[in-house]
């Protein structure tokens, strides 16, 4: 393969990563609207794709229930479709919203304390100094909520397509090993707990965040894997 088709491939790949990264952020950033469940429809077919091309169980599984939930929803309309949304919103509140929801910062899974606002936190604002990147007013929540830890892997990896795009293969490699110390440091050390949590859940009766968190939890599984061939080429 030529360095130029090496390049485009290499762009491809990491522009895939950061639409997935940052759709997984999404999901538990806010309490789904019309616009996600347009994103997640259209996410849906590339998801699909990914389940034809990997043997993870927790993606093929996942994939078919959100497809089976997405058919629902789209079959229903006036008041039975409102019904049916506001019972997924109540799903999101009861999983992520009340006291004795699923904490969804890192801190709490990794300190000593349990405690937001530890060293973890510490450290993601840190990276977000170091890689540029800033808190958005649609996620107002600490450096170390799961949608800023996945957005930044989001970023990460848009800025690797970047630099492959315009040949800095050095700069591209450093940031592949900059996402592969972020799963060490940071996601391996909680997100299969927190993702585990939702996936084990009995509050939902419309299957939806179990089926997302499955497939972001064999996403992530294999991002990491395939972050370690990039990074041994």
């Amino acid at each position: 393969m030529s360095a130029e088709n090496s390049a485009a491939a290499l762009k491809n790949i990491h522009s895939a990563r950061g639409e997935f990264y940052s759709f997984f952020s999404r999901v538990f950033a806010n309490v789904p609207d019309d616009d996600f469940y347009r994103m997640t429809a259209e996410m849906l077919e590339k998801i699909k794709l990914l389940a034809v091309d990997t043997a993870n169980g927790d993606i093929k599984s996942g994939t078919e229930d959100l497809e089976a939930f997405l058919k629902e929803r789209g079959s229903l309309s006036g008041k039975e479709l409102s019904d049916f949304d506001v019972e997924t919103a109540r799903s999101y509140t009861f999983l992520f919203c009340l006291p004795k929801s699923i904490p969804a910062d890192e801190s709490i899974y990794t300190s000593s304390e349990h405690r937001e606002r530890q060293a973890s936190w510490e450290d993601m604002k840190r990276l977000f100094v170091r890689y540029g990147m800033q808190k958005t007013s649609r996620i107002p929540e600490n450096e170390d909520f799961v949608s800023y830890e996945l957005l930044f892997m989001s970023k990460l990896a848009y800025d690797c397509a970047e630099f492959a795009d315009s040949g800095d293969m050095t700069r591209c490699s450093e940031l592949v090993k900059a996402q592969l110390d972020f799963h060490k440091n940071h996601l391996d050390k909680w997100i299969g707990s927190f993702l585990g949590k939702v996936i084990n859940s009995t509050i939902e009766k419309k299957a939806f965040y179990g089926p997302l968190s499955r497939i972001a939890y064999g996403f992530i599984a294999e991002d990491k894997l395939a972050l370690g061939e990039l990074a041994s080429e």
